[in-house]
């Protein structure tokens, strides 16, 4: 998170503790502002005093509590999801926190090694499918699978980045190679 360039961006972690991504977003990718989410109050002062210690507390809204009911809507150009070993039950919420533009969602899970295609697939359609469900016309690409580490044996911790845009910017963006990078999901067999 940290290489990304963030400057103008206002940001959601729907799982924020003690600032693991939140303080990266902020320090080093320049978020214009950060939503942290979370519900353990321990966790929560820890990420006051990480805040305060990296001076970047006036740039994060602290939202205590579940993320289903505490997140902003309708503000983010990026939602993080890390949650371990899925982040599948605030996938409505991330979709409700994106602007009505779209933006990207960093979707974390943990997936058998031989199921890695599958679980891109389930990201990218069900993600299409809430989006829908809440009128939204978008298209959604799994841009990059980021394979983070081994969590258990065959068990790998994965991150997939899946962009959310208009379906009309899709395809004026596509067709002007902006987005190259598109995971092919149909060559995913292996």
């Amino acid at each position: 998170m940290a290489r990304l360039d963030c400057r103008d961006e206002v940001i959601v972690d729907l799982f924020a503790g003690i600032g693991y991504f939140v303080l990266p977003f902020l320090v080093r990718a320049k978020a214009k502002l950060v939503y942290a989410c979370e519900w353990n109050r321990y966790a929560v002062e820890a990420l006051q005093r990480n805040l305060h210690a990296n001076s970047v507390a006036e740039r994060c809204v602290i939202l205590e509590g579940d993320n289903r009911v505490t997140a902003p809507k309708g503000v983010a150009d990026r939602v993080c999801l890390g949650l371990l070993p899925t982040s599948e039950c605030s996938w409505l919420t991330a979709v409700r926190a994106l602007r009505s533009e779209g933006g990207i969602l960093h979707v974390h899970g943990n997936v058998k090694d031989s199921e890695e295609c599958l679980w891109t697939e389930h990201v990218s359609k069900l993600l299409y499918e809430i989006a829908r469900s809440e009128g939204y016309c978008w298209e959604v690409s799994v841009e990059h699978v980021e394979r983070v580490k081994w969590y258990a044996p065959h068990i790998r911790h994965l991150v997939a980045d899946a962009l959310t845009v208009d379906a009309w910017v899709y395809m004026s963006l596509k067709k002007i190679g902006r987005i190259t990078t598109v995971l092919d999901l149909h060559a995913c067999t292996t």
